[in-house]
């Protein structure tokens, strides 16, 4: 059963992705702050039903709602500047080794990997590299490097705290807790719209309907996370998941897109094939 929830687990993060592009394709002209402000409102909503309304809080929840807010509301303001003012390549790359973070934690508490799933893990990594370098100017600044930094860093550690608030309070209050985040999220980003100056034009309906679905398939990422990491070990859960989204990522980009990969991106993609059945033994 967990396993087939992992499976689950990668095709919404997928979907995430191809919900984004499909919005990107439609909207004229994307509100990312406004976007992202409704996804946390799907969300929260999204938990609200699935608690069929019973609500139990507890002081000890604020901290983990207060922190894991911060860190999903940083990650998307900190991946659209960092790729706003840096090397779209380099960028994705570096944030997409973000899954490093969970993984050492996993280490840290006492989990272990073999030796199939540390190879495993070093493909991930190489695949990763494969696919995400392409030829482009490579412009850096002191502006990005501080955002991509920042962007890795809460990226990973969001993962971390869905891996720690299950585990603190014994798999209890896993919606009060996405509620109460997301509803802060939700406060910061539609804020972080209104500094941007973001018009809310007649593609406001696009805008509700995508970032609707999209929060959908993030609260239901996140609710995975939280189970499967009390079966899962998280030094095998991130890495699997990183490696399913590539291979997910490889067949939308083929066959729905019709996008032409280069020779390195292909051995990228068979290579982080590779790396799931590794991990996976």
């Amino acid at each position: 059963m967990q396993y087939l929830l992992l499976i689950c687990l990668v095709v919404f993060v997928a979907a995430q992705s191809i919900i984004k592009k499909q919005y990107n394709l439609k909207a004229q002209y994307p509100k990312v702050f406004f976007f992202s402000a409704v996804t946390a409102a799907a969300e929260v909503i999204f938990f609200a039903i699935s608690s069929g309304f019973k609500f139990e809080f507890v002081p000890e929840l604020i901290p983990y709602s207060v922190a894991f807010a911060a860190m999903f509301s940083a990650m998307l303001i900190g991946g659209f500047l960092s790729i706003s003012w840096g090397p779209l390549s380099i960028t994705m790359l570096i944030i997409s080794y973000s899954l490093l973070i969970p993984t050492f934690y996993g280490l840290f508490k006492g989990e272990t990997i073999g030796v199939t799933g540390i190879i495993g893990g070093i493909l991930l990594l190489i695949s990763l590299f494969l696919i995400s370098i392409k030829k482009e100017k490579l412009n850096f600044s002191l502006k990005w490097l501080i955002a991509v930094i920042v962007t890795f860093v809460v990226n990973g550690l969001s993962s971390v705290i869905l891996d720690i608030q299950p585990e603190k309070f014994d798999g209890k209050y896993k919606n009060e807790f996405m509620m109460m985040a997301m509803l802060l999220s939700c406060i910061i980003l539609f804020v972080a719209s209104l500094i941007k100056k973001e018009k809310i034009t007649k593609e406001k309906c696009l805008c509700i309907a995508f970032g609707t679905i999209n929060g959908i398939s993030n609260a239901l990422v996140n609710l995975l996370v939280m189970y499967l990491s009390s079966c899962i070990a998280s030094v095998i859960l991130f890495p699997v998941v990183s490696a399913g989204g590539i291979v997910l990522g490889f067949i939308m980009a083929i066959f729905v897109y019709k996008e032409k990969l280069s020779k390195m991106q292909t051995i990228g993609y068979f290579i982080g094939i590779a790396s799931i059945v590794l991990l996976k033994i």
